[in-house]
């Protein structure tokens, strides 16, 4: 399977980029797995309680990507797997950018 932009689960949105993701929570470590369901697959150490997953989703993409975690809100699905995400201050191209670096890598064999 080969990964090219534009990405159905990214786009842009007032001034920055939504990002529609699959959250795995309880897992042993943080970290992309993938795309399901036209969304980014993740998985996160937090536990579904008491919005512990939502706030390690902020933090983890904030590392991840590079912005302050202040800059990304949950914006759709704060009690659901399938959430939409708000990034202020990256560009659609950069995020695109580290997605793909990202799915790429993990189809390389190991």
């Amino acid at each position: 399977m080969s990964f090219h932009p534009p990405f159905s689960f990214l786009s842009s949105y007032k001034s920055g980029v939504l990002l529609e993701v699959y959250v795995q929570p309880q897992a042993p470590k943080s970290a992309v797995v993938g795309i399901y369901q036209n969304r980014l697959k993740v998985k996160i150490k937090a536990l579904p309680v008491e919005g512990q997953a939502n706030q390690e989703i902020c933090r983890w993409l904030g590392k991840l990507l590079k912005v302050p975690k202040s800059q990304i809100e949950v914006i759709r699905g704060t009690t659901h797997r399938n959430k939409g995400i708000y990034i202020v201050g990256i560009a659609l191209k950069d995020v695109e950018s580290i997605i793909m670096s990202i799915l790429e890598e993990k189809k390389q064999p190991t």
